[in-house]
């Protein structure tokens, strides 16, 4: 008998080796660790609901995801995002009242920016134990495309972060093959005399749209512009945010730019933030210097975020009694919803109710473990949004506590190496 009680002890070791991570089904399990720019190790020990960017362009992002609801605090320059109004600014003139101002937000999670970025501002929140990631910075379209997964991850919304994401790279490589082949005239962003060089986000804006920014050739980073750089380059196209006028300086006035009038002024907030919609700055450019291209472009679309994806008012699920109860209202019409629960086939609805909802009652399983549900918003110009809900609560799918990833890899070795010499020696013993 005790031979068979060690046997089936090991038999459990064995087949506890290879169980993955408790709750992450849906992918977005907390405790999360993870590595920011500064090398530091940040933990972030749950779904955090409580979060402050101290950049806007994190703040554009998560309003992109549709998780903006969830921001509590922001720079003064977010200030144009719808939603913000409800949010505290906490942009200060020093330091030390900006900190204070983060503080009385009780955040869960501060987003903070790597080129504007105190360490001593960083230091001082990571001391109250308050979870901070700064970023890298942004050097390409495709850079921002993936700070919109890691966005999503950071804050618990991996499916919405995800979606973004691979909507953002599908309409980057769309403009990219649709300028390929095509001639790129020459081109220079104007920013106050400064301009946008190689490996920079903006000069990649540039490229994707079929312009050849001669400022790439000279310098990377962003460089302030010489006289006679800009007469001698002789750009055809200049770059310029709105409210950055284009110096009247002999140079400037002598190149074929400023003497035929080609030059694109964009949303200020398109083109200086590294976030999603820096793609609508690439397709204003494109549709300035190839609209023949951008219309075969567009016939092709849609594409995001050049047009508006789906939103969400409000979704929630309540359950009672083996029953889960989905109410999804959408901030504007849309094609159809379409709920995925975790346990069983989706269910497309295409007709609200008279007030506008969506509601949908679902048994649930008993037995079904982490159930959760991939609420989507299907947009009537195929774009789509997604929102997972737990099927206890509604709120984003709460996960059990894991450990930190480099642990978990190492629990299945540990117990195998364990449990293997125990069952060889009882084995050999029964010889």
């Amino acid at each position: 008998m005790r031979f068979l009680v060690c046997i089936s002890l090991c038999i459990v070791l064995l087949a506890v080796a290879g169980v993955g991570p408790v709750g992450a089904t849906h992918g977005c399990a907390f405790p999360y660790v993870t590595t920011d720019a500064t090398g530091a190790e940040v933990r972030i020990p749950a779904d955090p609901d409580r979060i402050v960017t101290l950049t806007p362009s994190a703040a554009q992002t998560m309003w992109e995801i549709d998780a903006f609801d969830e921001v509590v605090g922001t720079s003064a320059y977010a200030g144009y995002l719808p939603g913000t109004e409800e949010t505290e600014v906490v942009s200060a003139e020093t330091d030390q009242a900006m900190i204070e101002r983060v503080i009385d937000l009780e955040p869960t999670l501060v987003l903070v920016p790597n080129a504007s970025h105190d360490p001593a501002v960083v230091d001082q929140l990571r001391a109250l134990a308050i979870p901070t990631v700064v970023f890298a910075e942004r050097s390409s379209l495709e850079d921002i495309a993936q700070q919109t997964t890691r966005i999503g991850r950071l804050t618990g919304n991996c499916a919405a972060g995800r979606l973004r994401a691979a909507q953002l790279g599908a309409t980057i490589d769309a403009m990219e093959s649709a300028t390929d082949g095509v001639a790129h005239p020459s081109g220079l962003n104007s920013f106050y005399g400064y301009s946008a060089g190689a490996a920079t986000f903006t000069g990649d804006i540039m490229r994707t749209a079929g312009v050849s920014n001669l400022a790439a050739t000279r310098f990377a980073g962003w460089q302030q512009l010489s006289e006679e750089v800009v007469a001698t380059s002789d750009p055809e196209w200049i770059i310029a945010p709105e409210g950055s006028p284009i110096p009247d300086s002999p140079a400037y006035r002598s190149t074929t730019a400023v003497r035929t009038g080609q030059i694109v002024y964009l949303d200020t907030n398109e083109l200086q933030q590294p976030a999603p919609r820096a793609v609508n700055a690439t397709a204003t450019v494109l549709g300035e210097v190839h609209p023949q291209v951008y219309d075969e472009l567009r016939a092709s679309g849609p594409w995001y975020p050049i047009d508006d994806p789906p939103r969400f008012e409000t979704a929630t699920a309540t359950r009672a009694e083996g029953v889960v109860t989905v109410t999804v209202r959408p901030a504007t019409p849309v094609a159809a919803v379409q709920v995925t629960p975790s346990w069983g086939e989706s269910v497309t609805l295409e007709q609200p109710d008279a007030t506008g909802r969506y509601e949908l009652d679902l048994a649930v399983p008993a037995a079904a473990a982490d159930a959760h549900l991939h609420v989507g918003l299907q947009g009537r110009d195929g774009l789509s949004s997604v929102r997972v809900l737990s099927a206890a609560t509604g709120e984003t799918a709460p996960t059990p506590p894991a450990e930190s990833p480099t642990r978990l890899r190492l629990l299945p070795a540990v117990v195998a190496a364990l449990a293997a010499p125990l069952l060889w020696v009882l084995v050999r013993r029964r010889r």
